[in-house]
């Protein structure tokens, strides 16, 4: 349990949950290109507007369509 601790960063903190995100453990599916129906099938939402949300490759400029443009 200490070496979880340790790796998690949280070790010091005695009055924070046990089990916390680790923030190199992050897994973006969407952003390699994964099919957003799948991933909204393994994170188990229920709706694909809530997959969306968390759909961060429609903030790249480079994926916009006016980007794309030549003028």
């Amino acid at each position: 349990m200490n070496d979880y601790l340790d790796e998690a960063r949280h070790a010091a903190d005695t009055e924070g949950a046990l089990f916390r995100p680790v923030s190199n453990n992050r897994t973006r599916e969407l952003d390699h290109d994964a099919d957003i129906a799948k991933v909204r099938e393994w994170r188990g939402h229920a709706n694909i507007a809530t997959t969306r949300i968390y759909d961060r490759r429609k903030m790249k400029p480079e994926d916009s369509p006016t980007f794309k443009v030549s003028y």
